[in-house]
């Protein structure tokens, strides 16, 4: 019994192999194979192949994914404000002070008053002038408040000049001195009043004017 089961699994193995073998020698373009079906239905499979990941990224891109969530940029709006609302500026005072004290004036002399004038004055003046004579007059007035019943002019020639001729006053000369006093119709003088007299007077040198007196009598 033992001999004969060795003898029957020879038998199925050379029936194996054989059929191995038998497979093994058909050609693999054979359409009867399996083995070639399969591999024909393989090839014809290729180019309907599902995509690959990277062709479906190129031709289906996904929607971008939202880094942040949005933020608004909208503008505040200021609100206006009206100008008859601000009061004008008040102007600020000044709180600075000169450290300096103001300096009180020195007091300065008082200034030089005028003279008076005196009772009476006398205006000495050359009318006309040639070579070797002039022509002159002297104006008296009273500066008193009480009128005058005379006058008498007094001078003396500083340069050598001799009175020669009087008109309006009686006249006497001493030297280089000379006095005029008035006449009979020019003698009264109110207050504020004036006369006048001239005279003609030779000179040989400088014609310089003499300083001139006057008083009432």
């Amino acid at each position: 019994m033992r001999s004969q089961g060795i003898v029957a699994a020879s038998f199925l193995v050379v029936i194996l192999t054989a059929v191995a073998l038998n497979a093994l020698q058909r050609s693999p373009a054979d359409p009867s194979s399996p083995l070639a079906t399969d591999q024909v239905a393989g090839a014809e499979a290729g180019p309907t192949a599902a995509p690959s990941e990277s062709s479906s990224t190129q031709s289906l891109p996904l929607p971008p994914t939202p880094t942040s969530e949005p933020t608004s940029t909208s503008t505040p709006t200021s609100t206006p404000v009206a100008m008859d609302a601000t009061p004008p500026p008040t102007p600020s005072k000044s709180t600075t002070q000169d450290p300096t004290p103001p300096t009180a004036p020195i007091p300065g002399e008082p200034p030089t008053l005028p003279d008076p004038p005196s009772a009476c004055t006398a205006k000495y003046t050359v009318v006309e002038s040639w070579p070797g004579g002039f022509k002159g007059e002297v104006k008296i007035k009273n500066n008193t408040s009480a009128s005058w019943s005379g006058w008498r002019v007094e001078w003396t020639w500083p340069s050598g000049q001799q009175l020669t001729e009087v008109w309006d006053g009686s006249h006497r000369s001493s030297g280089a001195s000379v006095t005029v006093t008035n006449m009979s119709y020019n003698g009264t003088l109110a207050p504020n009043g004036t006369t006048t007299f001239g005279f003609l007077a030779d000179n040989t040198g400088t014609n310089q004017a003499p300083t001139v007196t006057c008083a009432n009598r």
